[in-house]
């Protein structure tokens, strides 16, 4: 599969998931601070998201029921 570089772009491909139906590996844009699609995290089950915290500079795991996150949720995609 082939995706453009950008969280934005790559959030406008592939199939629509609602937040119910994640399954591992589709990916999950966030939109913060009203600047459309600015962050993107890959869900691997069981409410968790793996992610490239710009925050702590590191891939880490966090829960997408974390504030964060739940308020910041734009759409989901899965490509394959």
């Amino acid at each position: 599969v082939q995706l453009p570089h950008s969280s934005k772009a790559q959030s406008r491909m592939g199939k629509k998931v609602e937040k119910k139906n994640l399954l591992p590996g589709d990916l999950i844009f966030f939109s913060t601070k009203n600047k459309g699609v600015t962050h993107c995290g890959i869900y691997i089950g069981n409410n968790e998201i793996l992610h490239a915290s710009t925050r702590n500079k590191q891939v880490q795991v966090d829960n997408l029921s974390a504030p964060y996150f739940s308020s910041s949720y734009h759409t989901a995609r899965r490509y394959i």
